[in-house]
This record gives C-alpha cells, sequence and structure tokens, in this order.
C-alpha cells in the first residue's frame, strides 16, 4: 500500500502493521471484485429493455423517462447496498472478529464501508450511464471492466488519479480503519470526486435518455 502511504503524509508505513488480520484483504479484494460484480450485474438492465421494446413499452404508460432511470438506479443501488456491501462487510467483521478475538472499532469499520459505498455509486452510476449512451453490451462491458480492472494499474503510473477517481479507493479504507483522520484533505478528496463524478453520470443519464424521448 505505498502509493496510498505517500498520499497520506500523518500515516507511515510501520502503521500498516497494526491493521487488523484480514482488514487489508478484505478492502483490497472489495476494492477490485465488487466494482466488477456491480458492472456484470447492472449491464443491459437498460441495453436489454431498449433492444427488446419493453422500455419502450413502458413509458407508453404515464411513466416519465426521468423515473424510468431512477426505478433503475434505485433498485439496483438497494440490491447492491444489502447483498454486496453490508452482508459482506458483516461476515467479514465477524471472520476478523472470531481471528482477533475481539471487533473492529465499529466507527472506523463504518468509515471504511462507506467509502467502498461511495465508490460502488461511481460504477453503478458509470454503467448506467453508458447504458444510455450506447446500445451495445460490449461498449459499456469495455468501459467498465476496463475502469475496475485498469483503473488500480492506471493509478500507478499516473498517481495523481488516486485523489480524483475510485480507483485507489479500496487501499485507501482499510487506512480509515486504521483511524487515520478523515479531516484529512487527501482522504476526502478522492472521496468527494467520485461521489460528485457518480451523480455527474446519473445526472447525463437522465438528461440523455430524455433527450432520447
Amino acid at each position: 500500500m505505498p502509493l496510498l502511504v505517500d498520499i497520506l503524509p500523518n500515516v507511515e508505513q510501520a502503521q500498516l502493521q497494526n491493521l487488523p488480520g484480514g482488514v487489508e484483504m478484505f478492502f483490497s479484494l472489495a476494492g477490485l471484485a465488487f466494482p466488477i460484480g456491480v458492472v456484470i450485474l447492472v449491464q443491459g438492465s437498460v441495453v436489454d429493455e431498449k433492444a427488446l421494446r419493453t422500455a419502450e413499452w413502458i413509458l407508453s404508460k404515464p411513466v416519465s423517462r426521468s423515473a424510468f432511470i431512477l426505478a433503475k438506479f434505485c433498485g439496483h443501488a438497494l440490491g447492491i447496498l444489502i447483498t454486496m456491501v453490508l452482508f459482506q462487510a458483516a461476515v467479514a467483521d465477524g471472520l476478523i472478529w472470531l481471528n482477533q478475538g475481539s471487533p473492529l472499532p465499529f466507527w472506523d469499520y463504518l468509515k471504511g464501508v462507506g467509502i467502498l459505498t461511495v465508490m460502488l455509486f461511481f460504477y453503478l452510476t458509470l454503467i448506467l450511464m453508458m447504458e444510455v449512451f450506447s446500445d451495445k453490451r460490449t461498449t459499456v462491458l469495455a468501459v467498465g471492466l476496463g475502469s475496475a480492472l485498469g483503473g488500480m494499474l492506471l493509478v500507478q503510473f499516473l498517481p495523481f488519479l488516486a485523489y480524483i477517481t475510485p480507483f485507489a479507493l479500496g487501499n485507501l479504507a482499510p487506512l480509515v480503519v486504521l483511524g487515520s483522520p478523515v479531516n484529512n484533505f487527501s482522504v476526502w478528496l478522492p472521496i468527494l470526486s467520485t461521489a460528485t463524478l457518480g451523480v455527474v453520470f446519473l445526472v447525463a443519464a437522465i438528461r440523455r435518455f430524455n433527450q432520447k424521448g
């Protein structure tokens, strides 16, 4: 986790040894596996309905185009939050508790899980936007999986991306669980940037879908 140690000047490499067993593993794996899961889960939810004309039939009823996209977003967001974030985080917390004999600090762990949630918000809205802008699954998958898989590698060559993208959030979360002050600008910047990009993607998807009407 050397990149994040460089970004957070108040965290030293030696401090990472204080992480309870399994914390870094959970967040590092979640930072890669969860975005891939979101991409695979969400892709096709709009493209298929456009191809099968299901969307056209639904929109012939008294349903606004904005409500159609927001319903897709809310439905997927709720499912992802419950089954992918909260359930997995609870299982991981329980296993770490059993391993070390004491629970993780609740609020610090919750902050780390919150960071994962913001990251998945980014990928959910990115895929919904691509589904509106493109009619091809391959394009949607290429952008989604390219971001999820290539982003972590890209950050190694362009470290400034860690400040403005979700690509390093999976490694940032354990440092927050460790107790790194959340009022640190270097902690807040990538979180706020990722959340802002997610909102931009969602608004872009709604505006574009309305323009197609």
